[in-house]
C-alpha cells in the first residue's frame, strides 16, 4: 500500500469517526389548520402572513438545514367548500416539499371525486393509519422515511369525534377506527424498522396528551384541530407534542438530536410568518388569479393598501 493511499485511507477513517462522534440531528417543520388562507388576512389584531410567506421560509430553512422533514396535520382547505379556492390551495402546497400530509375533517368532508381531481396536484403522500376511505385515492397507512441518518416511521390518525356534527352521508363515506389501537398495532408491526416514530394527529391537544400516555414508542406528535400553538411542551427526555396555531400564521420547528451514545433530545419553537418576511411571487400570482376570477378581495387588504 503506497504512503499516499495510506494517508487518504487514514483521513477517511478519521473523518468518519469524527462525524459519528458528533451524533446526528433532524429538523421537522410542521403546519396545520391553514384553513385556505393563502395570504395575510390584514387583520389589525393578527398582522401575520400565511402560505405566501411560508414557501420562502421553508425553502431557505431547508437550504440551511438539509436534514429537514416537512409535515402538515390537516385542515388546509377552508371550512366551507369552495372548489376554486380548494384547487388553488393544492397548487400552493405543491410549492412546498411536504414529506407527509394528514387529511383533516375539512378535506375528508369534500366529495371524493373532487378530492381525487385536485389532491394529486400537491405531489405529497397522504397518510391515514386509522382512516379507511376507499373512494379517496392514494392514502397510505404509514410511511418510512430515511433522513439525516434516521429511519422515521410516520403515522397519521384522526379522532372520529371530529365528524360528530357532520351530515350522515359524509360520516358514512369513511370508516375511522380507534386511534389508540390503530397506532399500537402499527407501531408493533413496524417499530423494528424505525429509529423514530412521528404521529400526525388531527384530534386536538388534549387528545394528543392522552395519546402519548397510552401508546408507547411515540417520539413526536404533530397535532392540529384545536389550533393551538404548542412547542416543546414535554420534558426533553419524553415525547414532544407540537402544534402550530391556525390560518398559516406560524410554522412549527422541531429539532431532534441523537448524541454519539444514542441519547435522543429535542427542542422546539414556533416561527411566526411576519408581514416583514418576503412574499413568494408564485403564491401571490395565485392570489391575484383568485381575486380576478372571483372578485373576492379581502376588505382589510383594500383598507391597508389605501393607507399606504
Amino acid at each position: 500500500m503506497s504512503k499516499l493511499f495510506q494517508t487518504i485511507f487514514l483521513g477517511i477513517i478519521i473523518s468518519a469517526n469524527f462525524l459519528y462522534s458528533q451524533g446526528k440531528s433532524l429538523y421537522i417543520l410542521h403546519t396545520n389548520n391553514t384553513n385556505g388562507a393563502l395570504e395575510n388576512c390584514y387583520c389589525p389584531d393578527h398582522p401575520y402572513g400565511s402560505v405566501e410567506k411560508r414557501v420562502l421560509f421553508v425553502d431557505e430553512f431547508i437550504r440551511d438545514h438539509p436534514n429537514t422533514l416537512l409535515f402538515d396535520a390537516g385542515d388546509f382547505f377552508p371550512v366551507s367548500p369552495r372548489a376554486y379556492l380548494d384547487s388553488l390551495v393544492c397548487v400552493a402546497y405543491s410549492a412546498l416539499p411536504y414529506d407527509g400530509i394528514l387529511l383533516g375533517d375539512q378535506e375528508l368532508a369534500r366529495e371524493p371525486d373532487a378530492l381525487n381531481s385536485i389532491l394529486p396536484i400537491m405531489n405529497a403522500p397522504f397518510i391515514g393509519t386509522n382512516i379507511s376511505a376507499p373512494e379517496i385515492d392514494g392514502m397510505v397507512p404509514f410511511k418510512i422515511i430515511e433522513k439525516g441518518g434516521f429511519t422515521i416511521l410516520v403515522l397519521g390518525v384522526i379522532d372520529p369525534n371530529v365528524f360528530k356534527y357532520y351530515p350522515e352521508p359524509i360520516r358514512n363515506r369513511m370508516d375511522i377506527s380507534d386511534p389508540i389501537s390503530s397506532l399500537t398495532n402499527a407501531i408493533r408491526d413496524n417499530k423494528n424498522d424505525a429509529d423514530l416514530i412521528v404521529v400526525l394527529s388531527h384530534q386536538g391537544d388534549a387528545k394528543d396528551q392522552e395519546l402519548v400516555e397510552q401508546v408507547k414508542g411515540i417520539d413526536v406528535v404533530i397535532g392540529s384541530h384545536s389550533q393551538s400553538i404548542i412547542a416543546n411542551s414535554w420534558a426533553s427526555d419524553g415525547p414532544i407534542i407540537a402544534q402550530a396555531g391556525k390560518e398559516g400564521y406560524h410554522v412549527g420547528v422541531i429539532v431532534l438530536e441523537d448524541d454519539s451514545e444514542g441519547n435522543l433530545s429535542h427542542s422546539g419553537y414556533s416561527r411566526t410568518m411576519s408581514q416583514q418576511m418576503p412574499d413568494s411571487e408564485r403564491i401571490m400570482d395565485l392570489i391575484h388569479e383568485y381575486e380576478e376570477k372571483t372578485g373576492h378581495i379581502n376588505r382589510n387588504k383594500m383598507k391597508y393598501r389605501k393607507s399606504q
